[in-house]
């Protein structure tokens, strides 16, 4: 199973909302999102 195939079963009965907010949170703590502009309202 790859990495893609685990994600998609792992999101399969979440709502798109869900969704979004769980790949903000895995970005978010591995550092790979936000600018100098998304900083400001953390």
């Amino acid at each position: 199973m790859t990495d893609e195939d685990e994600w998609r079963a792992a999101v399969a009965d979440m709502s798109e909302m869900d969704r979004a907010v769980t790949e903000y949170e895995c970005r978010r703590a591995l550092g790979l999102c936000g600018d100098r502009e998304d900083a400001r309202y953390e």
